[in-house]
């Protein structure tokens, strides 16, 4: 995946503005209203109405904008004056403003304004409060036609671009490339799936569960449970197949023990705590190599499934010494009945001598 977007660089400065058009001419001014009356000399009273403004003269033609001068540097702060007294709470002079319709006062519509002193000091002139005398209309002028539209100035030119932003963190590492050694099969660990350690490739690469170097095309570091493994044996892959001979005599010379894994030197192999029987494989190498295999690091595994057939033979060859030994019993118990007749007849025969000596006597 992406990895995230590196923060933005700054923005380049502002090309200069083009020209400004030619300001349309201005619709004519309403109509003034009527001056407010000249309050009595004495107590100053309410304030009137401000007149309105008399009619301006025509705008001249706007000329060109010149360029825009530098900001000068700011000036320093001036220190804050004293705070002023309050003054004394008095009424307050307020003026109502609504939406003037047109009609008998204003034939273009306009706005009403309504004088009057807040007498009860609520925010807001009552219909009490308000002096009818000092209630002025303001109508709107007849709206002029709009001015044409200037020409567009020309476009500034672009400002330089800004210096590119730093770069992002770098993102999650995704799959590895093709022939990579190691790190490339994905795996759910019950939360994400994440980059696991083991090399599966689509070439037919070694595959290793619990190992991250494994060194057969299938390398387990732990216990494999399954429900039967069948290895190729068909005859029709093999050649020059020949009878195992003196297997019996070979299995004599081979040695069962009981063993337990040492876990501490060896942690990566998941070596299990159980107490063991088995080989061991340079014993069996001097016996059968064909049944032992070394790593490139040297360390020997056995191939136990193989050992079936060599005890096979081993039984066959010791049933024959037993069948021999039974035929050589049987011939020994023939010659023994043969003998002990022998000896009877041969009884048989100096009783048969002694009866007749002693009849001549």
């Amino acid at each position: 995946p992406a990895g995230a977007t590196g923060a933005q660089g700054p923005i380049g400065l502002t090309g200069p503005a083009g020209p400004t058009g030619a300001t349309g001419a201005q619709g004519p001014i309403g109509l003034t209203g009527p001056a407010g009356a000249t309050g009595a000399t004495g107590a100053t009273g309410a304030q009137g109405p401000i007149g309105l403004t008399g009619p301006a003269g025509a705008l001249g033609a706007t000329g060109a904008q010149g360029p825009i001068g530098l900001t000068g540097p700011a000036g320093a702060v001036g220190a804050t004056g004293a705070a002023g007294t309050n003054g004394t709470d008095g009424k307050n002079t307020l003026i109502k403003t609504t939406v003037e319709s047109a009609g008998a006062n204003c034939a273009t519509g306009g706005t009403k304004h309504e004088y009057g002193i807040d007498a009860n000091n609520n925010g807001t002139l009552d219909v009490s409060e308000i002096n009818a005398t000092l209630t002025r209309y303001v109508c709107n002028g007849a709206v002029g036609a709009a001015g044409a539209v200037g020409a567009q100035g020309p476009i500034g030119l672009t400002g330089p671009a800004g210096p590119a932003g730093a770069t992002g963190a770098t993102g999650a590492t995704g799959l590895l490339s093709s022939g990579t050694a190691a790190g490339n099969t994905p795996y759910w660990d019950g939360t994400q799936w994440v980059v696991g350690t083991s090399n599966i490739f689509n070439n037919g690469g070694n595959i290793g569960i619990g190992t991250a170097t494994p060194s057969v095309k299938l390398e387990v570091n732990g216990r494999l449970k399954t429900l039967g493994i069948n290895e190729l044996s068909d005859v029709r892959y093999k050649k020059d197949i020949q009878t195992l001979t003196n297997a019996l005599a070979n299995v004599e010379k081979l040695r069962g023990v009981s063993y337990d894994w040492k876990q501490a030197e060896f942690p990566q192999k998941n070596f299990e705590a159980k107490h063991q029987i088995g080989l061991i494989a340079q014993e069996l190498e001097k016996v059968y190599p064909e049944l032992v295999n070394t790593d490139a690091e040297g360390y020997k595994s056995v191939d136990y499934t193989k050992l079936v057939a060599v005890l096979i033979e081993a039984v066959k060859e010791q049933q024959v010494e037993i069948s021999n030994l039974q035929n050589a019993s049987k011939e020994q118990a023939t010659e023994m009945n043969d003998l002990k007749a022998s000896v009877l007849n041969l009884y048989q025969l100096v009783n048969t001598l002694n009866i007749q000596k002693t009849a001549e006597k």
